[in-house]
């Protein structure tokens, strides 16, 4: 296998001045994860400068540290493994550029309110039936995660594909252009990191900003049932994309949700796309999830890949930890099944948790257990009321909250639906073990700032845990 970067891949690049001869495998920010072989980039942040940990880093491994000229001469110790730039960002940066330039890989780029991350790894393990695919790490998706999934990427990877996040306006026109995708798709638009934006008008404008990247000729596949379907499409042809691909359930979708049915752990799908017929499964449950897997098939096809065997394969993909991973706890005499959403949360995301726990329906008692739904903005504490109108008309029959703000939704509540609330994780898990019974489903969900994997943790203090959920099919929708 060839190097990643060398010592005159590097100089080729005009990066920086380049000391001694190597070859690195790999590319490393963070000197606690740095493996040998990496190239080392020195990132100075708000908390943290890399450049105290150039040393630690060529310790464990790396093969070369790449540092601003400033703070070079602290270094001389290992000055023959060094490129020494001006600013170390910017290295990132033309690290990336270079990369993509030189690239013959299909790029696929991906943002929205919710579902980017999943609709990603189902991308991802799709694709890899085609050839070498290369994608973001976890959620790598912002100013910094971008441009080092680009560096990382090898001249063998038949495909990139890249989560585009953002916090403010500009961020993903920016992470757009760097990436230059071939393909762009945008999941649902929704109220999510509100507290940075005026409204979800702008937030919708600020995903629309993918378009400037895109490639001539490029493809979009945009969501058919949004409200900003008609900007998005007159948005995309000003940018002179090729193809806008359509996905939802509305009629003149052209990848088209015609039916769905939950059974335990999963989704069975018929679809339409493109003028075919698919009967296919995801081993996630929910609509949100069936929608987003129109997307990920439309972006097969878009580059030239078989559906129907892209649609055998999207089986294989499974929820990852907080993002909706499945755990089975027991003791002497309970056994409840959890469902792990502590990554992230907002009223969008909750409500489609909601709706699926109350399809899939094959368990005893369902348990919501949600911490404070962050950067919100001024609307945050009626945004959390709000979740009680939902949590009322659906399959649900306890609530636990956790944080300041999820006190709004809890004394919102009827008292019938109120477990506890708390704004201590150890005591309010003390409260929910007392209220498991056997056969109870346990939604855990809240943003990661609430920290509510610490709830899971404690649970398992208490409970022994399996990972055997064995499928069990109800009706159909």
């Amino acid at each position: 296998m060839s190097s990643l970067w060398t010592s005159s891949s590097i100089s080729d690049a005009n990066i920086g001045k380049v000391k001694g001869s190597w070859e690195a495998n790999g590319v490393s920010i963070d000197s606690r994860f740095v493996s040998e072989g990496d190239l080392f980039i020195a990132l100075t942040g708000p908390k943290y400068d890399g450049h105290d940990f150039v040393l630690e880093a060529l310790e464990k491994g790396a093969v070369a540290a790449i540092v601003n000229r400033d703070l070079a001469n602290k270094l001389d110790t290992v000055n023959k493994r060094l490129v020494i730039v001006e600013d170390t960002f910017t290295a990132l940066d033309q690290l990336a550029t270079h990369r993509r330039k030189n690239s013959l890989g299909k790029f696929i780029a991906i943002t929205g309110s919710v579902g980017k991350t999943t609709t990603k790894d189902s991308l991802k393990l799709v694709l890899s039936k085609y050839g070498d695919t290369h994608a973001t790490r976890g959620n790598q998706n912002n100013l910094i995660g971008v441009p080092l999934t680009l560096s990382r990427m090898s001249d063998s990877n038949k495909f990139g594909i890249f989560e585009l996040g953002m916090n403010r306006p500009g961020e993903i026109r920016i992470l757009s252009k760097l990436v230059s995708p071939d393909v762009i798709i945008i999941t649902k638009i929704a109220g999510v990191h509100t507290e940075f934006f005026e409204s979800i008008d702008q937030i919708a404008s600020a995903k629309a900003e993918i378009f400037d990247g895109v490639v001539s000729g490029g493809i979009a596949i945009i969501p058919s049932d949004t409200k900003y379907f008609k900007m998005l499409v007159s948005l995309a042809q000003e940018k002179g994309i090729g193809k806008i691909i359509s996905f939802g359930e509305s009629s003149n979708a052209n990848a088209r949700l015609l039916s769905y049915s939950i059974s335990r752990n999963r989704t069975d799908i018929k679809a339409c796309i493109e003028g075919e017929n698919f009967n296919y499964s995801i081993s996630m449950v929910g609509k949100h999830l069936a929608i987003n897997s129109l997307a990920v098939l439309a972006g097969v096809k878009s580059i030239g890949g078989d559906i129907k065997e892209a649609s055998k394969e999207i089986i294989n993909v499974k929820n990852t930890p907080g993002r909706g991973s499945r755990l089975s706890f027991f003791s002497e005499n309970i056994n409840f099944t959890l469902i792990d959403e502590t990554y992230n949360a907002s009223p969008i995301s909750i409500n489609a948790l909601i709706k699926s726990i109350s399809e899939e329906n094959t368990y005893g008692r369902n348990i919501l257990v949600l911490g404070d739904m962050l950067e919100l903005g001024e609307d945050s504490a009626q945004l959390h009321k709000n979740l009680s109108s939902i949590i009322i008309s659906t399959k649900i029959d306890l609530v636990f909250t956790l944080g300041p703000l999820m006190r709004n939704l809890y004394e919102t509540l009827p008292k019938e639906f109120r477990g506890c609330h708390s704004d201590d994780h150890h005591e309010l898990t003390n409260v929910l073990i007392e209220n498991i019974q056997n056969n109870d489903f346990v939604a855990i969900k809240g943003s990661s700032g609430s920290k509510m994997v610490k709830i899971i943790e404690n649970l398992r203090l208490f409970f022994r845990e399996t990972v055997d959920l064995k499928d069990k099919t109800i009706g159909s929708s």
